[in-house]
């Protein structure tokens, strides 16, 4: 017995070994992200509830303020109508991380991914007097229905199955209730959530889908650290406080296994049991050196993790400007570059817009260069918000940006450029007695001709011409 205990201690230290390699400390978001975290909610019960006269609870959101104790500025919760309302407003930015998400390939576009937090099985709900006539392997021939931009409504699209975009889970579960659908495709426990609350007795779960959701946490994928932040978050959240969560909130998993399989398995683990227990006594050394082995692994792996993530910092600052957080020079010039091939194999036309920050100089002569780097943190911002997520912007001088819209002609461009110049003046600074800072931009759109040199060139001459016609204004040169 007392070398069976050793075995189980170092299965218990292999296991804390383990979870100290994935576990990074949570205040490495803290020092880059001083504002509270802004969270995209909807109604997902049992997930998350948001009744109409008290705060939002649920699952989810017991787990979120277990998490928000691991962030010193806390979270704000953003409340979405919708499941694709709230996905929409995700993509433009407007919330830094959603909730109980199904990572799919096109949401690698804006977001990473956790890992999966809670994994449930998806049912076809169908009304009582189909059961029997639809049968929900031939989705092809049955009137469905699923949650707008959901996962399975994704799936479904590009299967080519005809499906209707319900609003929300509770709209598909009425739909069928009402007839106006044949099968609709909800996850279990927000039919059975929507079906007691409703008091729903003329729909019945005629049988599982093939697909479950393995929900987790997707961020914009435009801050990696805040991905880092919620799996550390994750990890730090002790599993038996998430099972316990799980049990309160009604979503203890469903069995998978078989009384065959656990015979088995119990047969494997006793024979393995006693294989461990018969080497640990014959060799003393033996397991002396498996120990030795053990801790040179653990090391070399933690080794390994930190080399990893040294590496993706120096990638990350290497094609990034420190101060704003935008393109440097040199990454701004190769994704310039891999346009104009584009452009070349495909013909897909994109303009380029040229800006420099009006007497900056004269800001950092009068004001210092704190001041300075303030003003070009602001411009850099108030630029984004006028952009779209796919827009490639970058900081190419001291004072000046640049940018490139793919897919947009010269009229657009300039419309772009008018709303960059126009935020850029509504901007203020309480520590300047200059209450306004302007800026002057050129803009062109690509020709077939063109190289990068020529086409920087004639940018520059757009932008000199602002400059020269009195700043703060927009020069298009074709």
């Amino acid at each position: 017995m007392q070398r069976f205990s050793i075995l189980l201690l170092i299965c218990f230290y292999l296991a804390n070994a383990f979870a100290d390699i994935k576990a990074v400390n949570g205040r490495s978001l803290r020092a880059d992200l001083e504002r509270p975290i802004k969270i995209g909610i909807t109604e997902t019960p049992p997930f998350i509830i948001i009744p109409d006269d008290h705060p939002p609870k649920g699952f989810m959101m017991s787990l979120l303020r277990m998490m928000e104790k691991h962030h010193d500025a806390g979270f704000d919760y953003i409340e979405y109508n919708s499941w694709s309302e709230l996905l929409q407003a995700a993509k433009k930015r407007e919330v830094d991380a959603i909730f109980l998400a199904q990572k799919t390939a096109d949401r690698l576009e804006y977001f990473e991914f956790t890992r999966p937090i809670i994994t449930v099985q998806n049912h076809y709900i169908v009304h009582d007097s189909y059961i029997g006539k639809v049968a929900p392997n031939s989705l092809n021939e049955a009137q469905v229905v699923a949650s707008k931009d959901s996962a399975n409504y994704t799936r479904l699209v590009k299967k080519g199955v005809s499906v209707n975009g319900a609003y929300s889970a509770r709209e598909a579960l009425l739909q069928v209730a009402n007839q106006e659908s044949e099968i609709a495709i909800v996850d279990a426990p927000k039919a059975s959530y929507y079906m007691n609350k409703l008091a729903i007795d003329n729909i019945k779960i005629a049988g599982r889908s093939p697909y479950s959701y393995h929900l987790a946490i997707a961020t914009r994928n435009d801050m990696p650290k805040l991905n880092l932040f919620f799996e550390n978050a994750i990890v730090l959240t002790p599993e038996s406080k998430r099972d316990s969560l799980k049990l309160k909130w009604g979503l203890v998993d469903e069995p998978v296994f078989s009384w065959y399989i656990v015979y088995y398995a119990i047969v494997v683990i006793a024979s393995l049991s006693l294989i461990t227990l018969y080497v640990l006594r014959l060799n003393r050394k033996l397991k002396r050196e498996i120990d030795n082995r053990i801790q040179f692994e653990t090391l070399l792996a933690k080794a390994n993790a930190n080399i990893q993530t040294e590496r993706n910092k120096a990638q990350y600052e290497a094609r990034t400007d420190s101060l704003t957080g935008a393109n440097n020079r040199r990454r701004f010039h190769e994704l310039l570059s891999s346009e104009l091939s584009l452009f070349s194999r495909e013909n897909r036309v994109f303009s380029l817009i040229m800006l420099d920050i009006d007497l900056f100089k004269s800001i950092n002569d009068e004001y210092g260069h704190d001041a300075g780097d303030n003003v070009l943190v602001a411009v850099c911002r108030s630029m984004m918000n006028a952009l779209r997520p796919y827009d490639l912007m970058g900081r190419v001088g001291g004072e000046e940006f640049a940018v490139i819209l793919p897919g947009i002609h010269l009229k657009e461009a300039e419309s772009v450029a008018e709303r960059i110049r126009e935020n850029i003046n509504s901007l203020s600074f309480k520590d300047m007695d200059q209450k306004n800072v302007t800026a002057s931009l050129g803009v062109t759109q690509v020709k077939k001709e063109d190289d990068k040199n020529s086409l920087l060139k004639r940018t520059d001459e757009a932008l000199y011409q602002s400059k020269e016609n009195g700043r703060n204004r927009v020069t298009v040169i074709e």
